[in-house]
């Protein structure tokens, strides 16, 4: 588990560094392969920073198809997150 938290971070940041020099596919390819990572890894916070990153950079690119489907999986994660917080909240 800690080698793919490794190599998630790796390929994070490596699409942080395409996404800032303006190569945005280059970027959605390495957050691609940090949304599998992150999914098989069951990391909701990490799935939903990842989408978020995908959603940009398809905004960016004007991939409008691919951006709205990164929003609508990332608007999902954030009503289950909150859903959850609630349930947390009531218990105590």
């Amino acid at each position: 588990m800690a080698a793919c938290q490794e190599q998630a971070n790796a390929l994070d940041k490596q699409g942080d560094t395409y996404r800032r020099l303006g190569k945005y596919q280059q970027a959605i390819e390495c957050y691609r392969q940090v949304l599998e990572i992150k999914r098989e890894m069951g990391d909701r916070p990490g799935i939903a920073f990842c989408l978020q990153k995908l959603w940009l950079c398809n905004v960016w690119l004007q991939n409008d198809e691919e951006a709205f489907f990164c929003f609508m999986q990332l608007q999902e994660i954030h009503r289950e997150m909150s859903a959850s917080i609630e349930e947390i909240d009531f218990y105590f």
